[in-house]
C-alpha cells in the first residue's frame, strides 16, 4: 500500500481513487481511499434540511458504488479530477457503503457490517447498503438477521425480484440448517455409543446431514457453527483426515462474538465451548490417525479448561489405559514372547474403540498388524491372514499388511496342497489371491503412488516373481511338501524333517513288506533325498525358489553357478550316508519303534 505524508485531494477524488483500486482488486488500497473520502467529507456535512426529504434509492441506482462503477467505460474513470460535489448524507452514506464492499472482499465482515449500519443511519433509503449487510449475514450463517435485513430493504423496493428471491433463499437455508441440526443432534433414531466419549447418529443420518451442510455452505461459507457441524458429520462418517484438516482451519479462525452464533440444539455459542468441541473431535481424529500421544494431550487440554468435562475425562482415561496395554504388548514382542504378545494385542484391541464399519482407523490397524506379526512368528498363518484383513478394513492403503497377508496366503495355499480334500485348482486360486495383494502393494509403492518407495517397490517386484513360480508349481511335485516343511523353514528344521522322513521310508525298514510296498517306500525315499539335496544347499535352494526346475539344476542357463546332476537315481548325493541311516534305523528298532 502506498503511504501518503499529506493528502490534498478532495473527498470526490479519494472516492474515484478508491473505485479504481477496487476494480483492480486492490481492496486494502480501496479501503484506504474510501476512509480518506469519509474523513474529508464528514466535516463538510451540513445540517439536514427538513424541507428536502430523501428519495428512495434502489439497489441498482447508486452510481457511486464501485461495483456499479466497474461496469462503466474506462474513459470515464480516466477523465480529469471530478468536480467537488456538495456533501450530503446520501453522499457520505455511499462512501461508507463502498468501504463496506471492499471490506467484504477481504473477509472483514464485522467492519463491513459496521459501515453498512453507518450508511443506513445516514440514509435509510440506501437499499444497496441494506442488501450488502444481508449478504454478509448470509455468508456468516446468521440467517434470521439476514432475513430481517432483506425485509427492511424490501420496504423501500418491494418489487425487486432479486431481493425477493434472496430473501426466500435465506429462509430455505435456515430450514436446511434446522434439518441437519436435527439429524446430528436429535434424530428420531437412537444414537450409537461406539466410543465411550462420543455418541454417534446412524450413518444414514450423518450422510444426509453432510449433504445438507454442503448445500448450505455454498451460500454461507463463513459460518463457524456450520463448519463445526461439518467436522462432526465427517467424524461420524469416519472421514477423519478431512475432519482433522477442517478442525485445524477452524482453530485458526478469528472467532465471532458470542452474539453471532445462532442457537440450535447443542451447538456451541461461545468461543470456549467451540474450542472444547473442536479439541474433542481433533483428539478423536488423532487417535484414528494412529497418533495416540497427541490425542491424550488434546484431552488433557480440554480438562485443564473444564475439569468436569465427562467426554474429555472418559477419553483421557481410555487412551492412557490403551497406550499402556500396547506398550506391554510391544515389549513382549521385542522379547520374543510371541504367545504373550498375541494375548496382549488382543486385550488392546478390546480396549481400542471402533470396529467393523465404525472407524478406529490407523490405530486399530496397527494393533491388528502387530498381532499378525506375532502370529507370523508362531507360524499361525491363517491367523495372520485374518489379522491383516482386519487391518486393511481399518486402513485400505496399509502396504505392509498387503505384503504380509500375501506371504501368509501363499504359505496357507502351499500347506493346503498337501490336503487331499483341496485340489490343485483351489490352491492356485488362493495363490492368485496372494498375487493380487502383492500387485496392490506394487501400486502403492510405485512412483506416483500414495506410498511411493523405490526400495519397497523393487522388493515387492521380486516377491511377485517368486509367488508366480510357487503358483505355477501348485499341484505338482513340491520339494517343500516332500519334506513337509514350510517355505520359511530354517536349515535346522529342514534337516530335522529330512531325518524323520528318511528313517520312516528307509528300504531296510520295509524289507518284510510286499513288493508293491517296497517299491513305494523306495520311491518316497529317493524323493526325500532329492528334496534334501536341493533345500540343504543355499545355491540350489535359491535356484529352486527362483523357478528353476529340478531337472534343470545342471543347466548353466537355468541359474547361476550351475550344479552337478542328480536325478531320480537311487544314490543320495548331499544326503545322509545310507549306513548312518541304517544304524539310526536299527537303534529305533531296538527301542521299540512302531
Amino acid at each position: 500500500m502506498d503511504e501518503y505524508e499529506e493528502s490534498t485531494a478532495t473527498h470526490a477524488e479519494h472516492k474515484t481513487e478508491g473505485n479504481g483500486s477496487y476494480k483492480k482488486g486492490d481492496y486494502r488500497q480501496a479501503i484506504y481511499h474510501y476512509t480518506l473520502a469519509i474523513e474529508s467529507a464528514s466535516p463538510l456535512l451540513p445540517n439536514p434540511d427538513p424541507q428536502q426529504p430523501p428519495q428512495p434509492q434502489s439497489a441498482a441506482a447508486d452510481q457511486t458504488d464501485p461495483e456499479t462503477q466497474s461496469s462503466h467505460s474506462s474513459s470515464s474513470s480516466e477523465s480529469s479530477s471530478p468536480l467537488q460535489p456538495p456533501v450530503t448524507k446520501q453522499l457520505l452514506a455511499s462512501y461508507y457503503s463502498n468501504r463496506a464492499a471492499a471490506s467484504t472482499m477481504i473477509l472483514r465482515y464485522e467492519d463491513a457490517m459496521f459501515d453498512c449500519d453507518r450508511a443506513v443511519d445516514l440514509d435509510p433509503t440506501l437499499v444497496k447498503a441494506r442488501v450488502r449487510k444481508a449478504k454478509v449475514l448470509t455468508s456468516l450463517g446468521r440467517w434470521k438477521e439476514a432475513s430481517q435485513a432483506y425485509g427492511r430493504a424490501l420496504v423501500y423496493d418491494p418489487n425487486d425480484a432479486a431481493m425477493v428471491g434472496a430473501a426466500e433463499e435465506v429462509k430455505r437455508l435456515e430450514r436446511r440448517f434446522d434439518l441437519l441440526a436435527m439429524l446430528l443432534d436429535g434424530g428420531k433414531k437412537e444414537k450409537v455409543q461406539v466410543y465411550p466419549y462420543m455418541e454417534m447418529p446412524p450413518l444414514k443420518e450423518s450422510k444426509q446431514a453432510l449433504n445438507q451442510i454442503n448445500l448450505v455452505l455454498v451460500s454461507s461459507p463463513e459460518s463457524v457453527q456450520l463448519l463445526l457441524y461439518k467436522v462432526r458429520a465427517l467424524v461420524y462418517l469416519h472421514n477423519v483426515q478431512e475432519a482433522y484438516a477442517l478442525s485445524t482451519s477452524l482453530m485458526r479462525r478469528s472467532t465471532e462474538s458470542s452474539s453471532s452464533a445462532a442457537q440450535h440444539g447443542s451447538a456451541a455459542s461461545t468461543k470456549g465451548e467451540r474450542e472444547q468441541l473442536l479439541l474433542l473431535y481433533r483428539a478423536h481424529c488423532l487417535y484414528c490417525m494412529g497418533n495416540l500421544d497427541d490425542a491424550v494431550k488434546h484431552a488433557r487440554q480440554i480438562l485443564s479448561g473444564d475439569p468436569d468435562s465427562k467426554p474429555a475425562f472418559a477419553m483421557h482415561r481410555l487412551f492412557k489405559t490403551l497406550g499402556k496395554k500396547k506398550a506391554e504388548a510391544d515389549a513382549a514382542y521385542k522379547s520374543h514372547r510371541f504367545d504373550d504378545s498375541v494375548k496382549l494385542y488382543t486385550e488392546a484391541l478390546g480396549l481400542a474403540p471402533g470396529g467393523a464399519n465404525r472407524g478406529g482407523g490407523l490405530y486399530r490397524a496397527k494393533l491388528f498388524f502387530n498381532r499378525a506379526s506375532a502370529n507370523a512368528n508362531l507360524r499361525d498363518h491363517r491367523a495372520v491372514v485374518a489379522d491383516c484383513t482386519d487391518a486393511l478394513r481399518c486402513d485400505s492403503d496399509y502396504l505392509k499388511a498387503y505384503t504380509r497377508r500375501a506371504a501368509s496366503k501363499l504359505l496357507v495355499a502351499s500347506s493346503e496342497g498337501d490336503d487331499d480334500l483341496v485340489d490343485a485348482e483351489t490352491a492356485q486360486r488362493r495363490g492368485r489371491e496372494a498375487l493380487q495383494d502383492y500387485e496392490r502393494a506394487m501400486e502403492l509403492s510405485a512412483p506416483g503412488g500414495s506410498l511411493a518407495n523405490e526400495a519397497v517397490h523393487a522388493d515387492v517386484k521380486k516377491k511377485i516373481q517368486a509367488a508366480q513360480v510357487q503358483i505355477k508349481r501348485m499341484g505338482k511335485k513340491d520339494l517343500y511338501k516332500t519334506l513337509e516343511v514350510g517355505r520359511d523353514a530354517t536349515d535346522a528344521e529342514v534337516k530335522k524333517c529330512y531325518r524323520k522322513k528318511a528313517l520312516k521310508w528307509h528300504p531296510d525298514r520295509h524289507a518284510s513288506s510286499t513288493e508293491e510296498e517296497k517299491a513305494r517306500a523306495e520311491k518316497i525315499f529317493r524323493d526325500v533325498n532329492l528334496a534334501y539335496e536341493v533345500l540343504s544347499d543355499p545355491e540350489k535352494k535359491k535356484k529352486y525358489d527362483c523357478g528353476v526346475d529340478v531337472e534343470d539344476m545342471d543347466n548353466p542357463n537355468a541359474g547361476a553357478h550351475g550344479g552337478h546332476h542328480f536325478g531320480g537315481g537311487g544314490g543320495m548325493p548331499g544326503g545322509i550316508d545310507p549306513q548312518v541311516l541304517f544304524q539310526m534305523f536299527m537303534q529305533q528298532q531296538g527301542g521299540g519303534f512302531h
